[in-house]
């Protein structure tokens, strides 16, 4: 992203948003990560999934996702939650992690499960999608594919779950002339810019850039 790109992005509060692209409960995505440039030129690392994490609060749309407790999986395997700890179960279903809540007696009636990556700073691991889990009952997670969705947005953080039914594709044949004024948004009331979906699988790097005329991501290096 240029340098008036970024300004742009300062000007309006707004931040480089990456989203899982596999719908999650209540049809919302989870924001994988979301910040500002601070060069022209930017290498972002999507982790894979390496973790499984629960937690006692159900999530809607524009909710914020604490993780209480994780632990390290591999794909395809089955795993318990006691509801302290996460242990290995004999299942196995490749695509898939399956989890099952073998509740104590005085368990709350659902949790929160779901897949996260390890966060770049080494802190809290990042979440990626979430699904509620009844007591007694199994769930299979399918591990998400190599997508994510790609877009600037304000009002929103790390974390936190956005509606799917909100965010809309990028379109190349829809450039304007000129530049979008630089308006700052309303604090706490979110703003998504159209989404360009990112294939990860079509190289070892997928190189984008930001198209001011159409407000949105497009493939491609940045032009000069």
């Amino acid at each position: 992203m240029d340098i008036e790109g970024r300004r742009f992005l300062l000007s309006t509060a707004q931040s480089v948003v990456i989203t899982s692209a596999e719908p999650s409960d209540g049809d919302t995505v989870v924001i994988r990560d979301a910040f500002v440039p601070i060069a022209d030129d930017l290498t972002v690392t999507v982790e894979p999934v390496s973790l499984l994490y629960i937690t006692q609060r159900l999530h809607g749309a524009f909710d914020n996702i604490k993780i209480a407790l994780s632990a390290p999986i591999q794909a395809g395997q089955g795993y318990e939650f006691t509801g302290s700890a996460v242990v290995d179960a004999s299942t196995r279903l490749p695509g898939y992690i399956s989890v099952y809540y073998d509740a104590p007696s005085n368990a709350d009636m659902a949790v929160t499960v779901g897949l996260a990556t390890k966060a770049r700073d080494a802190s809290t691991p990042q979440p990626i999608n979430h699904y509620v889990l009844q007591r007694f009952e199994t769930r299979a997670i399918p591990i998400p594919g190599p997508c994510v969705l790609v877009l600037i947005a304000g009002g929103v953080r790390s974390g936190e779950t956005l509606p799917i039914s909100l965010l809309r594709p990028s379109k190349a044949g829809q450039a304007v002339s000129g530049e979008a004024p630089a308006v700052a948004q309303s604090p706490g009331v979110p703003m998504l810019s159209r989404y360009l979906r990112v294939d990860l699988t079509a190289s070892e790097q997928a190189v984008i850039h930001f198209d001011p005329r159409l407000n949105a991501f497009q493939y491609g290096p940045q032009p000069h």
